[in-house]
């Protein structure tokens, strides 16, 4: 519709609604309820806001095509923000490859050096492998990275193992050869946000020393 079909439509519908409107100040229309209240709250509302359209529309339209203009914006701002930090489809090179246990803990407490010395992991381009010196099967679970946030973010997803499907998230640090990781222990536990853990947190750290091949 034209904008000048919309100001001549809008000016007919004040001469009507400019009866009623003097009705309820200068007539019985107050003394009833249903009158009155939809002059109070429909017609007059509906005078004033289409009178300052016609007044000062232009304007108001501009404002609005600039606001939509930056919402936009804000908008592809913030979907290109997350997906920058959605875990990434492959294990960083600097990951992968023999990493030896230098220290482990859970539960606020340390495992014994027998323990320690016995396990291993090794990334591949996608995995994480658990080795463990006191069982014959190897626990594998794909990995995700996500090395944009802080701290760096890692998803693990059990492929076999008590905790197969399920899937936990965890942070890790890397500091020369030096790895750690902390995950959380059931699916629906939140990410960590430090490389500790106490009683009763349900959290496990793995200190890890790269392998020289």
């Amino acid at each position: 519709m034209k904008t000048a079909t919309i100001r001549s439509l809008l000016r007919w519908l004040h001469i009507v609604l400019s009866i009623p409107i003097l009705g309820y100040i200068y007539g019985p229309v107050a003394s009833i309820p249903a009158a009155s209240f939809a002059t109070r709250y429909v017609f007059l509302p509906f005078v004033v806001l289409s009178g300052l359209w016609m007044w000062k529309g232009h304007w108001i339209r501009r404002k609005l095509s600039a606001g939509f203009t930056l919402l936009a914006s804000l908008v592809m701002l913030t979907g290109s923000n997350l997906l920058a930090t959605e875990p990434d489809a492959a294990v960083p090179q600097e990951l992968r490859g023999t990493w030896q246990a230098t220290a482990l803990e859970a539960h606020g407490q340390s495992a014994p050096p027998m323990v320690v010395g016995g396990f291993r992991v090794e990334f591949t381009a996608d995995k994480m492998i658990i080795k463990k010196r006191t069982s014959r099967t190897d626990l594998e679970s794909v990995v995700k990275v996500n090395a944009a946030t802080s701290p760096k973010s890692m998803d693990l997803t059990s492929l076999n193992g008590p905790k197969k499907g399920q899937t936990t998230l965890g942070i890790y640090s890397l500091q020369g050869d030096v790895l750690k990781i902390c995950t959380c222990e059931f699916s629906n536990d939140p990410r960590p946000t430090e490389f500790a853990t106490r009683e009763n947190d349900r959290l496990g750290v793995m200190t890890l020393r790269r392998v020289a091949e």
